[in-house]
């Protein structure tokens, strides 16, 4: 079965009761390309090779692929508006998790609950 058929199934909710067979599949085949370009990494190996390359990025601002996409979102952004951190790359992305983090103490986010369920 083609990657992209399988990958199609795995994000099917009808087989969220047990996907582990499709899993097991798409593992048979550590990266393969779609064919909208992008890429399946389905291993550990590799997607630890990945989260340590410096080649690649989360950083949209770095990507050429969908310049023009992100340009767009850019110009429609409000003056002062800053990238959120899930997408950018250390050091910057480490900086301001840290500085989110910090707020966060469990104390804190316990001293929260009661508004949390208020609002939700």
């Amino acid at each position: 079965m083609n990657q992209g058929k399988l990958f199609e199934q795995i994000l099917n909710p009808a087989n969220r009761h047990n996907p582990y067979p499709l899993y097991a599949q798409l593992r048979e085949t550590p990266i393969s390309q779609q064919e909208d370009g992008t890429y399946i990494v389905s291993t550990y190996r590799e997607i630890e090779a990945l989260l340590y390359d410096p080649r690649i990025s989360s950083d949209e601002r770095k990507s050429t692929r969908g310049a023009g996409e992100l340009a767009a979102r850019q110009l429609s952004q409000e003056p002062g508006s800053i990238q959120a951190f899930l997408f950018l790359d250390p050091p910057d992305h480490n900086r301001l998790r840290r500085a989110v983090m910090h707020q966060f103490t469990p104390e804190r986010v316990e001293g929260m609950r009661d508004r949390v369920i208020q609002i939700g």
